[in-house]
């Protein structure tokens, strides 16, 4: 279930992510700390991809305040709502169609935070200096090498750190697990690594296809709308690139894949673990209700601005 609240990271573009605002969920005191100090760390990450001026980081600073303050009263009911309904449903287990109906929402919601916060993003990108583009670049690679160190390592001890991972993220949700559920677990995932792609090694291709492209558009000093239909294009896809007939059959393999995945670990749940779950849930769902309902600190209203915070 915790896949339903995770914007996980995306295949390139971390410096247009994080000024959008990655909405990951770890813990209950971390979702009010997103919106006390995600404008603060969103410019602290950017500053490492691009060495930020001043000027620019203030512009971050002002803006993701905007954007975050404009999420929590717009989007918090919203995801609120749509958790309160994998509540009900995940009581006597998850059906293909409603994972289904469940990611589409999931695009959805990233699209309008994608939309929403494109306009910023373009009018700093078009901002960037030769200089800082260089250091994006050495960046992306120092990133990439490290995606390669953790394929490099032996099958079997990527393995454990998956499965590790795996239980970790169930039991954080659901309370203990079984030693006939981490075997089943440790089965499953031995089958899911020999039946396709490790999933670092999908990201890892898909941030190789698409970086150089985004290096090239900032190369040509790129006018602020034609940064906007770039990233446009690539919410739309949600980082997909999907370009081609061959991208899309892989990418929408890996999404069916991904689905049935989800259904044959719910099917290992007892009925006290979905409880378990359902508790979770309601610890979430209180906390954005009443996030929500705080009085706004900064003008929300309206698309991204244009007149404050000039650069």
């Amino acid at each position: 279930m915790k896949t339903f609240l995770h914007q996980r990271e995306r295949t390139m573009l971390k410096i247009a992510l994080l000024l959008a605002a990655t909405f990951v969920i770890s813990g209950c005191s971390t979702l009010s700390l997103i919106y006390e100090f995600g404008d603060d760390y969103t410019a602290w990450r950017a500053d490492d991809y691009l060495d930020l001026t001043g000027q620019q980081e203030d512009f971050v600073d002002s803006r993701m305040e905007t954007l975050l303050e404009w999420h929590r009263i717009n989007e918090l009911p919203t995801y609120a709502a749509f958790l309160e309904e994998v509540q009900q449903r995940g009581r006597d287990g998850l059906t293909m169609a409603e994972l289904e109906e469940g990611q589409a929402r999931m695009e959805t919601a990233w699209q309008r935070l994608g939309n929403r916060a494109i306009p910023d993003i373009a009018r700093l990108l078009t901002t960037v200096t030769p200089e800082q583009i260089v250091h994006l670049e050495q960046e992306i690679q120092e990133e990439n090498e490290e995606y390669k160190e953790e394929l490099d390592r032996s099958s079997e001890e990527h393995q454990r750190k998956r499965q590790e991972r795996l239980v970790d993220t169930l039991e954080n949700w659901l309370g203990s697990l079984s030693k006939s559920q981490k075997l089943r677990l440790s089965e499953l995932q031995t089958q899911w690594a020999a039946a396709s792609l490790d999933s670092t090694t999908e990201r890892l291709q898909r941030r190789r296809r698409s970086q150089p492209r985004f290096l090239a558009l900032l190369r040509s000093k790129p006018t602020e709308p034609e940064i906007a239909a770039w990233l446009t294009e690539w919410v739309e896809t949600w980082g997909r690139s999907s370009n081609t007939p061959e991208e899309r059959a892989q990418r929408q393999a890996r999404e069916l894949r991904n689905r049935q995945r989800i259904l044959a670990v719910d099917q290992l749940l007892t009925p006290e673990q979905r409880q378990h779950a359902v508790a979770e849930l309601q610890e979430y769902i209180d906390q954005m209700h009443d996030l929500a309902a705080e009085p706004p600190s900064v003008s929300v209203s309206g698309e991204a601005s244009t007149s404050d915070s000039a650069l």
